[in-house]
């Protein structure tokens, strides 16, 4: 945006000039709006008209930035606070009856990449902020309130992926090794009866045989040779 050709304003539409008067009639928790557009009545040096002086210029500039600020005030009243619901922003009296219910959202919004929407209605999607502020809400109370419920404020798309999706345990793929295929087996073993000893010994033995050509290795082999023998013995008895 060209800081020459933009403005700010309140979400009364009140239009803010110099820093002065800003911290005057701005209140904490009220809503700002940088839109395009010259401020009316203020000239900038660069776009000053020929027949317009200087003097002339901040005079506008001064009453103008006055005028709105005044009316801004005045658009408030006495003791108000903004609401804290969800795309509510309505100005209310506390313990006063609202002069109209809260219409919000009832979860965050969401700015994924150049979209813009809220959690709660995912369906309707904005590009622009103009837009994304158009989006009525979904749930609507009786009374405002500006105590903040706590929840997250902006949501991103990841979070609401984890929403929909509940959150996923990443768990490290481990890599079953000879050896844990021997401690399986002895315990299948021994729970049909095998002698838990017979086995370890024909286990040791046949890797007292290859463990020093096999190195780490060596389980894999005598994985390998104790599966031939146990088909040789269910291939015997298959026979008979």
């Amino acid at each position: 945006m060209d800081k020459d050709n933009s403005r700010l304003e309140t979400k009364s539409n009140a239009i803010l000039g110099d820093q002065a008067i800003i911290e005057n009639c701005i209140k904490e928790g009220d809503e700002l709006y940088l839109r395009r557009g010259k401020q009316p009545g203020i000239v900038t040096a660069k776009g000053a008209s020929a027949n317009v002086t200087k003097k002339d210029a901040a005079g506008e500039a001064q009453h103008a930035t006055l005028s709105t600020s005044t009316s801004a005030t005045s658009s408030h009243a006495p003791g108000s606070v903004t609401c804290k619901r969800f795309g509510c922003g309505k100005r209310f009296v506390p313990g006063q009856p609202p002069s109209e219910p809260c219409r919000h959202h009832k979860k965050p919004p969401v700015f994924h990449e150049t979209r813009k929407y809220w959690a709660c209605c995912p369906d309707k999607v904005a590009w622009d902020w103009e837009s994304f502020q158009d989006i009525v809400g979904c749930e609507e109370l009786p009374e405002h309130t500006n105590v903040a419920d706590g929840t997250k404020k902006v949501m991103g798309g990841t979070e609401v992926r984890a929403e929909i999706q509940g959150p996923r345990e990443i768990v490290a793929e481990k890599k079953v090794t000879g050896l844990d295929k021997l401690l399986a087996l002895r315990s299948s073993l021994v729970s049909i009866g095998v002698d838990g000893d017979v086995f370890d010994r024909a286990r040791d033995a046949i890797k007292r045989v290859h463990e020093d050509a096999e190195g780490k290795n060596v389980w894999e082999k005598v994985c390998g040779e104790l599966g031939a023998l146990f088909e040789n013995a269910l291939k015997s008895a298959d026979s008979k």
